[in-house]
C-alpha cells in the first residue's frame, strides 16, 4: 500500500509515519524501495563523478581535439583545437565525409606538423576504415570518446560553442570568410586563463604584434592550477562515483529516451570507462555517468514486520474534565459519532494476519460552558 504509484523512499516514510510504526521502519522501507525493479529501471542517474581532466600535453600540437560544427550559413565546419596552446583551426566544409576530412587535416598538418594524438567522437567520418588507415599510416594514435558522452571531448565541444556564438553574432553584411578570419584573429590573440598567454604566443613562442605585453609565467604551473581549479572548484558539487568490478550488475541508461537496461560489467578500461554486456549479449563501452548499481532480489523477498494501530473514539457527553487522564478500553466494539450514527468496528491491519483487533474507546464529557453572566446594557447615543 505504501508503494502504490511507486512513491520514492522519502514519500513512503512520510506516509507511513502518519498511520503506522514498527521497529526499523525507515530501514525496511528503504530496502523495499531499492528492490523495486520497475523504479530502478525507469529512474535516471543523478550522481555525477568529479571531473577527471586529460593529462597536460608535453608540447604544442601534441594532442588535438577534433569535432564538427554546423550546419552554419550553409556549411559544415571542421573544428581542430590544440590541447596545450588552445590554438584553434576552423575549416569550412561542403561535405563531412571521411575523405573530405582527411583532405582538410592534410592541409593543417602540412603547416603545423603531425600530432601524436587526436581525440574525436564516434561520428561515422571518424570511425570508418578509411580514417583508421589514414591515422595508422601517418603515425597518429586515434582516441575515440565514450559513445553519447560529449563531455569526454569537452575541449572540442567548448570550441564549437564559442565558434557558433561568435559567428552568429557577427555582422552579416561582411563577407563570410572575412568574419571567420576576424574571429580567428581575435581568438588566437586573446590570453587564456589557464596559461595567461595567448594561443599565438603559446604556439610560436612570441606574442602577436599588439600593444599589450604580458608577463611570461610558468605555463605548466598555470595549467596545473587551472586543472586543480576545475577539479575542486567550490561551485561544483563533487560526488564520489561508485566503482565497478567485472561481474557487477548495473543499470545502463538508454541512449534514446528515458529508462535503463540491465547489464553486467565485463572489463574496466579506465577510471570511469567500462565494457558492459547487455541483455542481448552485445558488449558496449559505457562511462560511469551512464551506469547505476543494480541490486539483487525482488519485492517479494522484502519482509515487513507486523504492526497494529488503534483509533480513539471520543464522545463529548462523557468527558470527565481532566485532559491528563489516560484513555481506558471501551466495552463496546462499535463507536458513536456525534450525529448519533453507529459505525462498525475498524479492523486492524497486520502483515501476517487479517483478524480484527479490539478497538480502544475513550468516553469524554464536554467541558462546562463558562460564559460571562454580566448583563449587557446598550450604549447611550447622542441625539436618540
Amino acid at each position: 500500500m505504501l508503494h502504490d504509484g511507486h512513491n520514492g523512499t522519502t514519500a513512503m516514510q512520510s506516509l507511513a509515519r502518519l498511520h503506522v510504526y514498527w521497529q526499523n521502519i525507515d530501514r525496511d522501507i528503504l530496502a523495499f524501495s531499492k528492490r523495486c525493479n520497475l523504479c530502478q529501471q525507469s529512474r535516471n542517474n543523478t550522481s555525477k563523478p568529479p571531473a577527471y581532466p586529460w593529462g597536460i600535453p608535453e608540447e604544442p600540437w601534441h594532442r588535438l581535439h577534433i569535432d564538427y560544427a554546423g550546419p552554419i550559413y550553409g556549411h559544415m565546419w571542421l573544428i581542430v583545437i590544440d590541447a596545450y596552446s588552445k590554438w584553434l583551426e576552423v575549416m569550412p566544409m561542403k561535405s563531412s565525409t571521411s575523405k573530405a576530412t582527411i583532405v582538410k587535416l592534410d592541409n593543417i598538418f602540412a603547416t603545423f606538423g603531425v600530432p601524436r594524438y587526436i581525440v574525436t567522437d564516434n561520428g561515422p567520418q571518424f570511425t570508418s576504415d578509411e580514417f583508421h588507415d589514414y591515422c595508422k599510416k601517418i603515425g597518429i594514435t586515434h582516441i575515440k570518446t565514450t559513445p553519447y558522452h560529449p563531455k569526454t571531448n569537452g575541449l572540442a565541444e567548448r570550441a564549437v560553442r564559442t565558434f557558433k556564438e561568435r559567428m552568429l553574432a557577427s555582422d552579416r553584411s561582411i563577407d563570410l570568410y572575412q568574419r571567420l578570419y576576424s574571429f580567428l584573429r581575435g581568438y588566437r590573440n586573446t590570453p587564456r586563463r589557464s596559461t595567461n598567454r595567448s594561443p599565438y604566443e603559446m604556439m610560436f613562442g612570441r606574442p602577436m604584434r599588439t600593444t599589450l605585453h604580458l608577463l611570461k609565467p610558468n605555463v605548466k604551473e598555470n595549467l596545473e592550477k587551472a586543472r586543480l581549479y576545475q577539479q575542486f572548484r567550490p561551485s561544483t558539487k563533487v560526488v564520489v562515483p561508485p566503482t565497478y568490478s567485472p561481474g557487477d550488475k548495473v543499470w545502463v541508461n538508454k541512449t534514446t529516451g528515458k529508462g535503463s537496461d540491465p547489464g553486467i560489467i565485463t572489463k574496466c578500461n579506465g577510471p570511469y570507462s567500462y565494457i558492459v554486456e547487455m541483455a542481448d549479449g552485445i558488449h558496449r563501452r559505457k562511462h560511469s555517468d551512464q551506469l547505476r548499481p543494480r541490486n539483487n532480489g525482488s519485492n517479494d523477498n522484502v519482509e515487513v514486520k507486523p504492526f497494529t494501530y488503534y483509533k480513539r473514539n471520543v464522545n463529548e457527553s462523557n468527558w470527565s474534565g481532566d485532559w491528563g487522564q489516560q484513555p481506558t478500553p471501551a466495552a463496546s466494539t462499535s463507536r458513536q459519532h456525534p450525529d448519533g450514527s453507529r459505525q462498525q468496528p475498524t479492523e486492524t491491519a497486520t502483515a501476517s494476519t487479517s483478524r480484527a483487533e479490539p478497538e480502544l474507546g475513550v468516553s469524554i464529557q464536554s467541558p462546562p460552558q463558562r460564559r460571562s453572566e454580566r448583563k449587557r446594557k446598550p450604549p447611550v447615543r447622542f441625539g436618540y
